[in-house]
């Protein structure tokens, strides 16, 4: 392991660790780009910064991690338990987070485009003006979830994903999937939903008052009691 000779910097680039336990560790502006750990243990940890490029953390405990700012693209943390973690402008295009749990943590102004989020909990967390560009959130759970206003999921699969009571007023959803997606009593005003695939999705007590419509397909939509 290499140090820099800073309190809080260590470098474990480029190795293979059956187990690392860190809870609780100063670990800002670390390096772990391409480190692969069976078991870690990050949670309550400082990460603020530091590079995760390319790690494999599968099944990680990041519980009230701070990761502001930090590099986690191209990773792989299937399953990882990220419950009240911070993300706020974190990096995490093209990562694969299937199945992670991700609730009532801080998402606002993260850049996750083309990410894998297939399965992941997401409720309860602020995804202010974060960036889902392209991502693949099929099935995930966004329910209740904070501050979603101004939200770019432009291009995003969001095939049965629970976005029921959601706030995502002036939010782009321009060409994304929302096939047998749940919307209903969500809050939609001035979004942008032209080309979306809205098919059997359920948008009953939805309000889409100012919403771009354009082309969007609502064969076999739920529109019940839709304020339009």
């Amino acid at each position: 392991m290499k140090n820099k000779n800073l309190d809080s910097y260590i470098d474990y680039s480029n190795q293979e660790l059956r187990e690392l336990k860190l809870k609780g560790s100063d670990l800002r502006n670390s390096n772990f780009k391409f480190v692969k750990i069976e078991y870690a243990d990050f949670s309550f940890s400082d990460l603020r910064g530091s590079n995760l490029w390319f790690a494999v953390l599968e099944n990680g405990n990041l519980e009230g991690s701070n990761l502001e700012g930090a590099n986690l693209q191209y990773g792989r943390f299937w399953s990882a338990n990220f419950k009240n973690a911070n993300f706020a402008g974190a990096r995490l295009r093209y990562c694969d987070l299937r199945l992670a749990d991700l609730t009532k943590s801080n998402l606002a102004f993260a850049k996750l485009q083309r990410a894998n989020l297939r399965g992941s909990d997401f409720s309860g967390c602020n995804l202010a003006f974060a960036d889902f560009s392209g991502a693949n959130l099929q099935g995930s759970d966004l329910s209740g979830a904070k501050l979603l206003v101004g939200i770019d999921f432009s291009g995003a699969k969001l095939m049965g994903a629970d976005l029921s009571n959601t706030n995502l007023q002036g939010s782009d959803l321009s060409g994304c999937n929302l096939a047998f997606a749940d919307l209903s009593g969500a809050s939609l005003e001035g979004s942008d939903l032209s080309g979306c695939n809205l098919a059997f999705a359920d948008l009953s007590g939805a309000s889409l008052e100012g919403s771009d419509l354009s082309g969007a397909n609502f064969l076999g939509t739920n529109l019940d009691g839709v304020k339009k």
